[in-house]
């Protein structure tokens, strides 16, 4: 789970949650790849801070509460070329979100 406070800033650069083979190997490779994300708005900006889909042209406004999950791979392990992702400038006060990639695999025994 990653925790981030988002303050008045620049755009995110797009970016994939899903691991190439390189990072993979040196993360918990037995846990398999990223197959999901799961992002939780636990306060949203008071102006900004949108998450775009530049792929697929969709933009979302997150909300205080609300949750946005996309798949990272396809149902055959293939990478998900519309999972390409950005968070758009805060522009009026601070964002902050939880996120949590969820593995093909357990990635910690309990």
């Amino acid at each position: 789970l990653r925790i981030a406070r988002r303050g008045i800033g620049a755009d995110q650069r797009p970016c994939s949650d899903h691991l190439p083979p390189d990072r993979l190997a040196a993360d918990h490779a037995a846990s398999g790849n990223r197959h999901r994300t799961l992002t939780v708005c636990l306060a949203q900006a008071s102006d900004g801070g949108g998450i775009a889909f530049p792929q697929s042209g969709l933009e979302v406004q997150p909300t205080t509460g609300a949750a946005l999950v996309f798949d990272d791979l396809h149902p055959d392990g293939s990478h998900n070329d519309a999972a390409l992702h950005a968070g758009r400038a805060v522009a009026g006060g601070e964002q902050w979100l939880a996120t949590a990639w969820l593995r093909e695999g357990r990635y910690r025994p309990f």
